[in-house]
């Protein structure tokens, strides 16, 4: 039997679904790289949160927890699949100012992004959701660890390793990665 007390209304259900959906599928992406995974991820990101909506108290942090309760969800459907890769990074010449005007250049950018995504992929989970957080959402550090329950100094120190392995798996490979880090 469905208490009436805990129950939220289609059109609210609707307003929730079409505004966030779009930040959800993103997170969850990002860090299954895995588009019916990452479906299957929002699907139940939504019942939880229609389920749960009645516990939530503040209507203006409704996107930091729909991405806690997708961040949740994902690394538990991550853990039962034991495999994850992080998102590709589609932007990354347009944060480094790469030109797309030559097939030379496409393809440089298009082998530094898959470089980065296996040396990330090297991390451990903790050390990926930060990384994926910070430098693919551009979320700040007090937002992290929001998102991830965890003191803001955990999110600054597991950053911090996370760029030091990030540094010494570079450092030992000799990709075009690495030598181009190298150059600037």
């Amino acid at each position: 039997m469905i208490n009436k007390k805990y129950t939220i209304s289609t059109d609210l259900q609707k307003y929730i679904y079409e505004t966030y959906f779009n930040q959800v599928f993103k997170i969850a992406l990002s860090i299954t790289q895995d588009i019916s995974l990452s479906e299957e991820i929002c699907q139940e990101t939504f019942i939880t949160c229609f389920q749960k909506y009645y516990q939530f108290k503040d209507p203006l942090k409704m996107g930091p927890w729909l991405s806690t309760i997708t961040l949740n969800i994902a690394r538990s459907m991550l853990k039962k699949k034991s495999k994850i890769i992080p998102m590709a990074l589609e932007e990354i010449a347009e944060k480094n100012n790469v030109e797309y005007n030559t097939p030379e250049s496409i393809y440089q950018t298009y082998e530094l992004q898959e470089e980065l995504l296996y040396v990330v992929g090297k991390l451990s989970i903790e050390l990926q959701e930060v990384v994926i957080l910070k430098y693919y959402h551009d979320l700040e550090i007090t937002e992290i660890a929001e998102m991830i329950g965890v003191p803001d100094g955990t999110v600054k120190s597991r950053l911090f390793r996370a760029r030091k392995k990030l540094k010494e798996i570079i450092d030992k490979s000799e990709t075009l990665l690495s030598l181009k880090l190298r150059e600037g």
